[in-house]
């Protein structure tokens, strides 16, 4: 059986993800296909200090959440609808 190396940025968005997925009561997710960087900056820039905002794929996310439903419940369920 072959292991793969994880490049090191997944792993550290897999970390934050599993945290954030734990500590937080609201949590909200967006399709952001087609949407430019400059608008992803603005967005970013209005939500500093009030939100975290993290652009991540939806296989991290989907694993960060299988982790962190020990935590809270539905959070792996909420993550499987991802489409897209």
């Amino acid at each position: 059986m072959m292991t793969q190396q994880v490049a090191v940025w997944k792993r550290e968005i897999f970390d934050d993800l599993t945290e954030l997925l734990g500590k937080y009561s609201v949590i909200a997710v967006a399709d952001l296909q087609k949407v430019r960087s400059s608008q992803i900056q603005e967005i970013r820039k209005k939500l500093r200090g009030k939100a975290d905002f993290i652009v991540a794929k939806n296989t991290i996310l989907r694993k960060a959440a299988e982790k962190a439903a020990s935590s809270r419940d539905n959070v792996d369920k909420f993550a499987q609808s991802l489409t897209g």
